[in-house]
C-alpha cells in the first residue's frame, strides 16, 4: 500500500537499535499518560531505521494487532498469534517499563511479525491490512 506522506498525518518515531536487535519498540502510554499509538491522530505509523529506510503502515492496523477495545492489552492478536505459534518473543512488555514515568509499550520482533507463520495468522484472523512497506532511500533504488 503505498501513502500521500505530503497528504496524511504522519506519527514518526525512530529506534536507533532496530537493526541491532531487531525489534521495534511501540509505545502507547509516556509520563503516566496516553501516548504513541493510543493518542495519535495520525493515519500513518512511520518507523525510521537509520540508515536504511522507513518502515510505514496505517495506524488502524497496528491498533487491531495490539489493542483490545481501544487499550493496550495481554489478550491483543499478537499476543494470540504468539501463544498459538508457541513463539516466545514475538511481542513483549519489557522488564522495568514505567519507571520514573518512562514509556510503557509493547517490543515486537519485526522478523518474527515478517515471517510467513505470523502473516498467514493475520490472514486467518481477517486483519485487514496486513502488508508494510519499506521504502529504501533513492540512492539505494
Amino acid at each position: 500500500m503505498a501513502y500521500n506522506f505530503t497528504q496524511e498525518k504522519l506519527e514518526i518515531k525512530e529506534d536507533k537499535k532496530l537493526p541491532t536487535y531487531g525489534n521495534c519498540f511501540i509505545e502507547f502510554n509516556n509520563w503516566n499518560g496516553p501516548s504513541g499509538l493510543i493518542s495519535t491522530k495520525a493515519k500513518i505509523w512511520v518507523h525510521r531505521v537509520h540508515p536504511i529506510g522507513i518502515l510505514h503502515t496505517s495506524i488502524e492496523f497496528l491498533r487491531k494487532l495490539l489493542l483490545v477495545d481501544g487499550k493496550p492489552s495481554k489478550h491483543n492478536a499478537l499476543f494470540k498469534i504468539q501463544e498459538e505459534l508457541n513463539y516466545k518473543h514475538l511481542i513483549r512488555i519489557p522488564n522495568g517499563s514505567n519507571t520514573e514515568g518512562n514509556s510503557i509499550g509493547f517490543v515486537v520482533s519485526m522478523s518474527l511479525l515478517f515471517s510467513k507463520e505470523v502473516l498467514n495468522k493475520l490472514l486467518e484472523r481477517k486483519i485487514e491490512d496486513t502488508s508494510f512497506d519499506f521504502d529504501l532511500p533513492e540512492e539505494w533504488r
